[in-house]
């Protein structure tokens, strides 16, 4: 991330939030703003990011202490916290859904009351209205979790990357589990060997 996009952000944030530490304030922004990369690299098809862009996000976190991301993770995980201290604000996506909802809706009632005018029915007209409203209500009723549901994909990530760094991953495991297994395979393969020398003298 360029520094000078990192000092226009800066310019408008609390550092007094930050227990006045603007080194702590930096570090949160260029957290924020690479979750908010990876985000951006995953398309509607797709449930988790590529490993390309996380494997970019690791490298421009590799400055910055297992510490700040853990305390980020918990405010992540806070909703006292604002987005815009997390530096993870999107205004675009807080109107889309909603606009898009309302506007259906009122699509939806135009369409039956068109549909009463010219004739139809009442059941009939209701039954358009309710039928082409009601994905639209389903929509502006779940739309308000979308960010909520933001944070916690952020904070699985951050999770994962500190995980990562403890030496607590999947790799890892695998190589202690093998660790420990292997003077047990050592062993078997001993006694096979014994017992395979000890059938050939037998046969001899």
């Amino acid at each position: 991330m360029k520094r000078s996009e990192i000092d226009e952000s800066l310019r408008g944030a609390d550092i007094h939030s930050f227990g006045g530490c603007s080194r702590l304030l930096r570090q949160y922004q260029i957290v924020g703003k690479e979750l908010e990369r990876v985000a951006e690299s995953m398309d509607c098809y797709r449930s988790a990011p590529c490993p390309e862009a996380m494997r970019n996000f690791r490298q421009s976190l590799v400055f910055i202490p297992t510490e700040v991301l853990r305390s980020y993770r918990d405010d992540l995980l806070d909703p006292s916290i604002s987005s815009e201290r997390l530096f993870i604000s999107s205004l675009h996506n807080r109107w889309r859904l909603p606009v898009l909802a309302i506007i259906g809706v009122i699509g939806a009632v135009g369409l039956g009351l068109g549909a009463a005018s010219s004739g139809a029915s009442f059941f009939l007209s209701f039954a358009i209205t309710l039928s082409i409203a009601t994905p639209f209500a389903v929509v502006w009723h779940l739309a308000p979790r979308d960010g909520v549901l933001r944070r916690l994909r952020f904070a699985k990530w951050l999770a994962d990357e500190i995980a990562r760094r403890n030496g607590d991953g999947t790799s890892v495991r695998r190589r202690r589990t093998t660790s420990i297994l292997s003077p047990l395979w050592s062993r078997e393969a001993l006694w096979a060997a014994e017992a395979h020398g000890s059938s050939r003298g037998l046969l001899h």
